[in-house]
């Protein structure tokens, strides 16, 4: 059986949800110590590259289609879907 637990799981991982201030405690003003990371660390350390969409495997395995087969930590799925238009000022 599916649980809510498997939906948030879906949409984190076909969206390329990224929390970092769960994935780096302890450099800052948090509550945390020590920290988590080693020092100098960058983003692309903590993210990753892009490349095959793991867990869409593993849901596939359970039935469930339609992940992104490629991950796309650094949502660059926008650039490309809008021609690389600067969208920031973008309103409706």
């Amino acid at each position: 059986t599916n649980t809510m637990v498997s939906a948030w799981d879906g949409i984190c991982c076909n969206e390329g949800l990224n929390l970092v201030i769960y994935l780096v405690q302890g450099v800052g003003n948090d509550l945390f110590w020590p920290p988590n990371v080693e020092r100098h660390y960058t983003l692309k350390d903590l993210i990753g590259e892009p490349g095959p969409n793991v867990c869409a495997q593993v849901f596939a395995k359970q039935g469930l289609y339609g992940m992104a087969t490629q991950s796309d930590p650094w949502s660059q799925w926008d650039d490309v879907y809008y021609g690389g238009r600067i969208i920031e000022a973008a309103s409706n």
